[in-house]
Order: structure tokens, then C-alpha cells, then sequence
């Protein structure tokens, strides 16, 4: 962003992206303006190492998901999503770490902060988004009914207005 002349923009995150966001904002305070955060994680439990173990093999995913990953990931995709399982678990089982993805940034975030999860999400615990909720200074909670992991697909038009509408109010 700097490369581009940009002084201070503001980030948007899902899922990994999210956790990467979270971290951008710890680390780059006076860059990072507002963060949108949503199906980000910033710890991993015993309860994250079950959820992902059922969709380890990736047959129980829903099809339309399935569909979009693997336009986007082709032959690779068994491959890749096996690396990111063996990296997430090294992080549970690490011993220093002991699930640690991000939690002391999270606690360091200083810009306004928008968290959105859908309320019926099967891939993020709601301690998940509470622990941020309690931790991150400056935030806003939004659940949207009926919303999964990737609920910025299916409620795009209300997921855009919540976004528009807290980048908005910022300004």
C-alpha cells in the first residue's frame, strides 16, 4: 500500500484473511484506519481441532463450496487444504503456542473494528467472536440470521450495507 502511495487505508479480512487483518492492525496502528473482520479466529481449542477434523477429508463439504474452491484451487486443492489442516493442528499442539494464532494482537487492535459472523456459522465457534468482542477496544458486533462461514456470498446485499454503513459512519 505504500508502494502506491497510500498513508492509511482501511482492511476487510474472512476467515484466514480475517486473522491476517487482526494482525496488520496490531502491528501497523498508524496505517490501518477500520478493520472489517469477519469468520476470523484468533485462537485454535479442542473444539476447532474436532470441526476441522470432520472436513478433513473434504467430503462432507457443501457442494457449492466445494464448487467454488476448486475453480479457484483445481488439482490442487485436496493438497493445499491438508497443508493448512497440518498447519493448524501444529499450531493446537504446539507447546509455546498452545493455540495462539493471535490472541495478544487482538488485544493490541486500536482502530475502530467492524466483527460480522453469521449466526449459524459452522466453522467458527461463537467463543470466537465473543473473545474478540471482549478484546478488540474500539468494535462493533454484527450477526446476520442464517449466516454461515462464507455469508458474504448469500446475504452480499446486507453484508455490503452493514460494511458501507460502518466504514461510512467512521468518516
Amino acid at each position: 500500500m505504500k508502494a502506491l502511495g497510500f498513508k492509511q487505508f482501511s482492511i476487510l479480512g474472512w476467515c484466514d484473511g480475517g486473522t491476517c487483518a487482526i494482525i496488520a492492525a496490531a502491528k501497523f496502528p498508524d496505517v490501518i484506519k477500520y478493520m472489517v473482520v469477519w469468520g476470523a479466529r484468533s485462537f485454535l481449542d479442542s473444539m476447532d481441532v474436532k470441526l476441522f477434523e470432520k472436513s478433513r477429508s473434504g467430503d462432507n463439504w457443501d457442494p457449492k463450496i466445494r464448487a467454488v474452491a476448486e475453480m479457484y484451487y483445481g488439482k490442487e486443492l485436496a493438497l493445499l487444504w491438508e497443508k493448512w489442516f497440518v498447519g493448524f493442528i501444529s499450531i493446537y499442539s504446539d507447546q509455546v503456542r498452545k493455540g495462539d494464532i493471535c490472541k495478544k494482537e487482538v488485544r493490541e487492535v486500536q482502530c475502530p473494528t467492524l466483527i460480522v459472523s453469521g449466526d449459524e456459522d459452522p466453522v467458527l465457534p461463537s467463543y470466537q467472536i465473543e473473545f474478540l468482542q471482549r478484546n478488540v477496544r474500539n468494535c462493533q458486533c454484527k450477526i446476520i440470521p442464517e449466516g454461515r462461514h462464507s455469508l458474504h456470498w448469500k446475504f452480499s446485499l446486507k453484508f455490503n450495507k452493514i460494511v458501507d454503513k460502518f466504514l461510512n459512519e467512521q468518516l
